[in-house]
């Protein structure tokens, strides 16, 4: 934004972020009291342009609400489909109305790398495997079979980080139908979600939230899966038959679920079957410092791309 002759900006209540080196040729605001309250006191005019780009979505109501309250010319956030949802009843929550929520741009499907949650899934592998690092007899992951459901930027890392690891992988996803994309990485295509559940040791799962996957991995495809498997799942909450997974996990005492997404149940689960089930306290994929500045980077180069060049590829709401 500053190559292109705006006056630049950046607001944040953590010093860590707000520093010289991640906005060298920014005005730097710091909030005070942990919070972006502060937010509320700061003025802005209607030529004015707001990139909502903060570290988690929860926040990013604040902004959109007080962009769209003072009226400024240009509102954008970053995010994808479901993180845009969340966001979008929240701040109609809060009064605004949607003829002005379509007013803030919403890019989605950034590709700023995969490296973090790839690393996230494997690591949460292990940590299964080795009995969450508390005493008692773990297991290798070597020479165990991975599968892999849904093979695009993540499922692909995924994939080379477990053949690295010495771990036979498989996959399935069926809008990669050319033989070649799992050929060229060493893995191994399967023809059905059946078939993947069913030989994999070690599941991770990468599908989106849809109306076809919203609840469809449950008893069924848990209850196929080999004697001390584990599932992993660093994709999304609404994918997951929490009652289905409950009863898989009650009646296979052998079975393990892993996530960065606690269930509307998880207590229940933390109580039930205690190391073989864990989330962790929030959605864990991007909590890296290079996943945030990566993602700055991403949507500061398509909001530039936007000014300089028109481009509305990653723009949603185009009418």
């Amino acid at each position: 934004a500053d190559h292109v002759g705006f006056h630049v900006i950046a607001v944040d209540y953590d010093e860590a972020f707000l520093n010289a080196e991640r906005f060298p040729a920014a005005e730097r605001i710091l909030l005070h009291g942990g919070t972006f309250d502060e937010l509320a006191n700061m003025p802005a005019r209607s030529d004015d342009y707001v990139c909502v780009l903060t570290r988690g979505h929860m926040f990013d109501p604040e902004g959109c609400i007080w962009a769209l309250q003072n009226g400024v010319h240009y509102v954008g956030m970053m995010g994808c489909a479901g993180k845009n949802a969340t966001v979008h009843d929240l701040v109609l929550a809060a009064g605004v109305t949607e003829a002005d929520w379509e007013r803030v741009k919403r890019p989605i499907g950034l590709k700023f790398g995969a490296k973090t949650p790839a690393e996230l899934a494997i690591a949460m592998m292990i940590f299964m495997a080795r009995n969450r690092f508390t005493p008692g007899t773990g297991s290798e992951i070597q020479g165990k079979t991975l599968g892999i459901h849904a093979y695009g930027n993540v499922g692909r890392l995924v994939g080379r980080k477990g053949k690295a690891l010495g771990m036979r992988v498989v996959a399935y996803d069926p809008f990669v139908s050319d033989p070649q994309v799992f050929a060229a990485d060493g893995v191994e295509q399967v023809s059905s979600v059946e078939e993947l559940y069913r030989v994999s040791d070690y599941l991770s799962l990468h599908i989106p939230a849809t109306p076809q996957t919203t609840g469809s991995i449950g008893y069924e495809l848990l209850t196929s899966m080999p004697k001390g498997a584990t599932l992993v799942n660093t994709a999304r909450k609404e994918v997951i038959d929490e009652q289905g997974v409950m009863r898989a996990l009650t009646e296979r005492e052998d079975l393990k679920y892993v996530t960065d997404i606690a269930a509307a149940v998880q207590p229940e689960f933390d109580e039930k079957f205690g190391k073989r089930a864990f989330a962790t306290a929030k959605k864990m994929g991007a909590e890296t410092a290079e996943a945030n500045l990566n993602a700055g980077l991403a949507a500061a180069r398509q909001i530039v791309g936007f000014f300089t060049d028109g481009c509305t590829r990653f723009q949603v709401n185009k009418a």
